[in-house]
Protein backbone atom coordinates (compact mmCIF):
# COMPACT_ATOMS: atom_id res chain seq x y z
CA UNK A 1 0.00 0.00 0.00
CA UNK A 2 1.46 2.81 -1.13
CA UNK A 3 0.54 6.71 0.28
CA UNK A 4 0.94 10.03 -1.55
CA UNK A 5 3.33 11.98 -0.49
CA UNK A 6 2.64 16.05 -0.72
CA UNK A 7 5.36 18.75 -1.21
CA UNK A 8 5.13 21.78 0.80
CA UNK A 9 3.06 23.53 -1.91
CA UNK A 10 0.66 20.61 -2.31
CA UNK A 11 -0.38 20.87 1.26
CA UNK A 12 -0.36 24.40 1.74
CA UNK A 13 -3.00 23.97 -1.74
CA UNK A 14 -4.32 21.21 0.23
CA UNK A 15 -5.17 23.46 3.51
CA UNK A 16 -5.57 26.72 1.91
CA UNK A 17 -3.07 28.44 3.48
CA UNK A 18 0.80 29.93 2.29
CA UNK A 19 3.61 27.42 1.94
CA UNK A 20 5.51 29.73 4.38
CA UNK A 21 3.10 28.88 7.07
CA UNK A 22 3.17 24.77 6.46
CA UNK A 23 7.03 25.29 6.77
CA UNK A 24 6.65 27.65 10.08
CA UNK A 25 3.89 24.93 11.39
CA UNK A 26 6.49 22.14 10.23
CA UNK A 27 9.77 23.59 11.73
CA UNK A 28 7.82 24.68 15.27
CA UNK A 29 7.21 20.46 15.31
CA UNK A 30 10.86 19.50 13.91
CA UNK A 31 10.51 16.10 15.50
CA UNK A 32 6.97 15.22 13.74
CA UNK A 33 7.30 16.35 10.42
CA UNK A 34 10.31 14.99 7.71
CA UNK A 35 12.37 16.16 5.45
CA UNK A 36 14.30 14.83 2.20
CA UNK A 37 17.99 14.98 1.80
CA UNK A 38 17.60 18.52 0.43
CA UNK A 39 16.32 19.40 3.37
CA UNK A 40 12.42 19.97 1.82
CA UNK A 41 9.52 19.17 3.66
CA UNK A 42 7.28 16.29 2.55
CA UNK A 43 3.99 15.37 4.06
CA UNK A 44 1.95 11.96 4.01
CA UNK A 45 -1.75 11.69 4.60
CA UNK A 46 -1.47 11.52 8.50
CA UNK A 47 0.99 15.00 8.22
CA UNK A 48 -1.86 16.60 6.25
CA UNK A 49 -4.17 15.42 9.31
CA UNK A 50 -1.93 16.91 12.19
CA UNK A 51 -1.20 20.29 9.97
CA UNK A 52 -5.11 20.55 9.72
CA UNK A 53 -5.26 20.34 13.53
CA UNK A 54 -2.57 22.65 13.61
CA UNK A 55 -4.30 25.08 11.45
CA UNK A 56 -8.21 24.52 13.20
CA UNK A 57 -6.54 25.14 16.74
CA UNK A 58 -4.82 28.72 15.26
CA UNK A 59 -8.54 29.43 14.36
CA UNK A 60 -10.20 28.82 17.29
CA UNK A 61 -6.97 31.42 19.02
CA UNK A 62 -4.93 28.62 20.29
CA UNK A 63 -0.92 30.01 20.00
CA UNK A 64 1.36 27.98 17.86
CA UNK A 65 3.04 27.23 21.63
CA UNK A 66 0.29 25.34 23.09
CA UNK A 67 -0.32 23.61 20.56
CA UNK A 68 0.12 19.67 21.35
CA UNK A 69 0.47 16.81 18.79
CA UNK A 70 1.29 13.88 21.15
CA UNK A 71 -2.26 13.16 22.59
CA UNK A 72 -3.62 12.91 19.04
CA UNK A 73 -5.42 10.34 17.31
CA UNK A 74 -3.12 9.79 14.45
CA UNK A 75 -1.04 7.10 14.36
CA UNK A 76 2.22 7.07 12.96
CA UNK A 77 2.84 3.32 12.98
CA UNK A 78 -0.03 3.31 10.94
CA UNK A 79 0.81 5.25 8.43
CA UNK A 80 4.10 3.25 6.24
CA UNK A 81 7.10 6.78 6.02
CA UNK A 82 7.21 7.30 2.44
CA UNK A 83 10.78 7.30 0.43
CA UNK A 84 12.12 10.99 0.32
CA UNK A 85 12.06 11.61 -3.23
CA UNK A 86 14.71 11.29 -5.79
CA UNK A 87 15.63 12.95 -8.55
CA UNK A 88 17.37 10.12 -10.62
CA UNK A 89 17.36 6.66 -9.59
CA UNK A 90 20.67 4.57 -9.17
CA UNK A 91 19.42 2.27 -11.79
CA UNK A 92 19.74 5.12 -14.40
CA UNK A 93 22.14 6.73 -12.89
CA UNK A 94 24.51 3.11 -13.69
CA UNK A 95 22.48 3.00 -17.24
CA UNK A 96 24.63 5.88 -17.79
CA UNK A 97 27.81 5.11 -16.47
CA UNK A 98 30.95 6.18 -18.38
CA UNK A 99 28.98 8.22 -20.47
CA UNK A 100 27.76 10.72 -17.59
CA UNK A 101 31.28 10.45 -16.77
CA UNK A 102 32.63 11.99 -20.05
CA UNK A 103 30.14 14.59 -19.91
CA UNK A 104 30.86 15.29 -16.61
CA UNK A 105 34.26 16.03 -17.96
CA UNK A 106 33.90 17.53 -21.02
CA UNK A 107 31.20 20.46 -19.47
CA UNK A 108 33.81 20.78 -16.29
CA UNK A 109 36.67 21.15 -19.20
CA UNK A 110 34.50 23.81 -20.80
CA UNK A 111 33.91 25.42 -17.43
CA UNK A 112 37.07 25.36 -17.14
CA UNK A 113 37.91 27.15 -20.02
CA UNK A 114 35.33 29.89 -19.77
CA UNK A 115 36.77 30.83 -15.87
CA UNK A 116 40.25 30.85 -17.58
CA UNK A 117 38.54 33.34 -20.12
CA UNK A 118 36.68 35.35 -17.81
CA UNK A 119 39.77 35.93 -15.43
CA UNK A 120 41.81 36.90 -18.29
CA UNK A 121 39.47 39.38 -19.19
CA UNK A 122 39.04 40.49 -15.57
CA UNK A 123 42.95 40.77 -15.28
CA UNK A 124 42.73 43.19 -18.50
CA UNK A 125 39.99 45.15 -17.45
CA UNK A 126 41.75 45.51 -13.69
CA UNK A 127 45.17 46.66 -15.97
CA UNK A 128 43.37 49.32 -18.12
CA UNK A 129 41.32 50.81 -14.87
CA UNK A 130 44.92 51.36 -13.11
CA UNK A 131 46.20 52.40 -16.49
CA UNK A 132 43.36 55.40 -16.32
CA UNK A 133 44.06 56.19 -13.10
CA UNK A 134 47.85 56.30 -13.42
CA UNK A 135 46.90 59.38 -16.58
CA UNK A 136 44.50 61.28 -14.87
CA UNK A 137 47.32 61.34 -11.27
CA UNK A 138 49.77 62.20 -14.18
CA UNK A 139 47.58 65.05 -15.10
CA UNK A 140 46.82 66.29 -12.15
CA UNK A 141 50.43 66.32 -10.99
CA UNK A 142 51.10 68.25 -14.19
CA UNK A 143 48.76 71.38 -13.39
CA UNK A 144 49.92 71.12 -10.04
CA UNK A 145 53.26 71.69 -11.38
CA UNK A 146 51.96 74.76 -13.99
CA UNK A 147 50.39 76.53 -11.05
CA UNK A 148 53.31 76.45 -8.82
CA UNK A 149 55.35 77.56 -11.37
CA UNK A 150 52.67 80.30 -11.97
CA UNK A 151 52.87 81.07 -8.32
CA UNK A 152 56.17 81.17 -8.22
CA UNK A 153 56.78 83.80 -11.46
CA UNK A 154 54.33 85.60 -8.84
CA UNK A 155 56.04 85.80 -5.73
CA UNK A 156 58.84 86.88 -7.79
CA UNK A 157 57.27 89.89 -9.66
CA UNK A 158 55.52 90.74 -6.03
CA UNK A 159 58.76 90.66 -4.48
CA UNK A 160 60.75 93.02 -7.56
CA UNK A 161 57.85 95.42 -6.68
CA UNK A 162 58.57 95.63 -3.31
CA UNK A 163 62.10 96.31 -3.83
CA UNK A 164 61.46 99.24 -5.92
CA UNK A 165 59.34 100.58 -3.90
CA UNK A 166 60.98 100.15 -0.79
CA UNK A 167 64.25 102.20 -3.13
CA UNK A 168 62.06 104.75 -3.61
CA UNK A 169 61.10 105.33 -0.22
CA UNK A 170 64.65 105.20 1.05
CA UNK A 171 65.87 109.24 1.74
CA UNK A 172 69.13 109.62 -0.28
CA UNK A 173 72.04 109.71 1.79
CA UNK A 174 73.76 112.23 -0.10
CA UNK A 175 70.92 115.06 0.21
CA UNK A 176 71.58 114.46 4.14
CA UNK A 177 75.04 115.45 4.08
CA UNK A 178 74.86 118.26 1.80
CA UNK A 179 74.34 121.55 3.36
CA UNK A 180 74.34 123.70 0.63
CA UNK A 181 77.14 125.52 -1.76
CA UNK A 182 80.52 126.12 0.32
CA UNK A 183 81.15 129.28 1.80
CA UNK A 184 83.93 131.43 0.87
CA UNK A 185 85.49 133.19 3.52
CA UNK A 186 84.85 137.02 3.51
CA UNK A 187 87.24 138.99 3.64
CA UNK A 188 87.28 140.87 7.60
CA UNK A 189 87.44 144.41 7.98
CA UNK A 190 89.52 146.39 9.91
CA UNK A 191 86.51 147.14 12.26
CA UNK A 192 85.56 144.07 12.58
CA UNK A 193 88.66 142.78 13.31
CA UNK A 194 89.16 145.05 15.79
CA UNK A 195 85.80 144.04 17.82
CA UNK A 196 86.05 140.83 17.64
CA UNK A 197 89.55 141.10 19.30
Amino acid sequence: MTTAVYKTKEAAAALNVSPTTIKRWASHFQDRFRKDHWGHYYFSEPDLQELAYIQKELDRGASLNRIELNNRGVNREEASPAPAPTIVSEEVLEAAGSGLSELLMTTTVQLNGRLDAMEHKLAEKAGTVVSVQLLQHRKELDELRSSLHQLSQYVEAIDKSLSHLQKLAEPAPVAAAYAGPPRTEKRKTLLASLLHL
